[in-house]
């Protein structure tokens, strides 16, 4: 569990649905204990909800790493023979054959509504399992679906278990919180599971990958501000959460990341405004404060200071992102171009090298290494990179002339023809306006 949130009300209202014949009783047969061998922590403790013959759904990121699973029921141990993961959706299926408990009946979609009476059941400290009585507070849109908020509590151990309609129907999938408020929680919707159902069985329980609570939240964070409908609410919330917990360096960091996201679209057609620039850098400086150790917050507040116009500022900032987290390729090609900003070139083809290696198609990337090789004399790696985004982007016109330019200026026009042949061949029109543009430096 990683997230807490304040109680917002729905942004989604869907229509009225008759409910199905009643169940007699809540499905506490059905929810059971899951353990895991981790190589990310010691051990993990959570909850699963049969949903099939032998077959579990439980949280992702509570048997990421994993080496061993178990399922826990009545006091009898029962081992996962094979998986299905879905960290996109932060679901995991395990197949136990020997468990026979019975599978839960999934509650319809249109069913799931604002105000409706849910209760969870789960496993919170290993002990269970326990049933907590709400409603659903909030429906966000959420990975093509609808998030359920809800205030029946969730704690630790309940991750991977069961809201439940009362009548006994699964509605979603406890999964995490957002603040530190008791009764504020989110769940992931029962209408995923069919899909992951069909997906293929891998043998065995080893999950290689570990998450730091860090991504967890970046994650979330992306996939609640990926559609437009949930931004003003988020914004709103995300303020709200500050202004109760100011000493909250992840409240900050909410705040500053639906900012972000505004200017990000902006620079696409305009110039970002000056305000939302500044209440940003406001926000990542706050967060960095708080939390020396974030690196994702120090590559925003560097994008940031570079869009304000501190570049120096700007590449401390970044260079303490990538100090922080080495393996942060978005980090290393936002220092490149801050970089090249500044015309350290030697510095920028370093770090576009280095992020370049885990991201190799980001083809403007590429580009502006070129253009740090070529500053720097180095006209076979510049002629070479500038080959690789045009690959990628073929038709990037600004691009053909830079590769025309170099290679004037070092007597090799056979390059320049070695690569405008692939075009040639493709896009004939457009390879007569390269040879138009160009034909100045050829």
């Amino acid at each position: 569990m990683f997230l807490r949130i304040l109680c917002l009300a729905a942004l989604l209202c869907l229509p009225l649905a008759g409910q199905a014949e009643p169940l007699l009783s809540l499905p506490t047969a059905s929810v059971v204990k899951v353990t895991a061998r981790t190589e990310c922590a010691s051990s993990s403790q959570g909850s699963g909800v049969v949903v099939g013959p032998g077959i579990v759904i439980t949280s992702a990121h509570g048997v990421q790493g994993a080496t061993e699973v178990r399922i826990v029921k009545d006091g009898i141990t029962y081992f996962a023979s094979a998986h299905i993961l879905a960290p996109e959706l932060d679901l995991c299926l395990l197949r136990v054959p020997a468990l026979s408990y019975p599978a839960v009946t999934f509650a319809s979609e249109a069913s799931i509504q604002t105000n409706l009476r849910v209760n969870t059941i789960g496993f919170p400290g290993g002990q269970g399992p326990v049933i907590t009585k709400g409603s659903i507070t909030g429906l966000w849109r959420f990975r093509s679906s609808s998030l359920i908020q809800s205030d029946a509590t969730i704690r630790s151990g309940s991750s991977g278990g069961g809201l439940f309609t009362e009548d006994g129907r699964l509605a979603g999938i406890t999964t995490f919180t957002v603040l530190s408020y008791e009764g504020l929680n989110f769940c992931l919707p029962v209408s995923w599971i069919p899909e992951l159902l069909t997906r293929p069985w891998t043998p065995g329980t080893t999950v290689p990958s570990c998450k730091t609570r860090e991504t967890l939240l970046q994650e979330f964070l992306d996939g609640m501000t990926e559609n437009p409908n949930n931004r003003v609410a988020w914004e709103s919330f995300s303020r709200a959460w500050v202004s109760s917990r100011p000493n909250d360096a992840e409240a900050w960091f909410s705040l500053g990341h639906t900012l972000f996201q505004q200017i990000v679209e902006a620079r696409e057609h305009q110039n970002p405004d000056p305000a939302i620039l500044d209440a940003a850098h406001q926000a990542y400086l706050k967060t960095v404060e708080l939390n020396p150790s974030h690196s994702r917050a120090w590559n925003n507040l560097g994008v940031i200071q570079d869009a304000l116009g501190d570049s120096t500022t700007a590449i401390a900032s970044l260079r303490k992102a990538v100090l922080l987290q080495t393996d942060y390729p978005l980090a290393w090609l936002n220092l490149g171009s801050v970089c090249v900003n500044t015309h350290n070139y030697s510095e920028g083809a370093r770090a576009f090298q280095r992020g370049l290696s885990s991201l190799p198609d980001e083809a403007s990337s590429w580009a502006r290494l070129a253009l740090c090789e070529e500053k720097l004399g180095r006209w076979d790696e510049a002629i070479r990179h500038l080959r690789i985004a045009l690959r990628i982007r073929p038709m990037h016109l600004e691009w053909w002339t830079d590769l025309a330019q170099i290679c004037q200026r070092v007597n090799r026009a056979h390059e320049f023809a070695a690569t405008h042949s692939y075009i040639q061949k493709r896009l004939p029109t457009f390879a007569e306006e390269i040879s138009h543009h160009v034909k100045a430096y050829l």
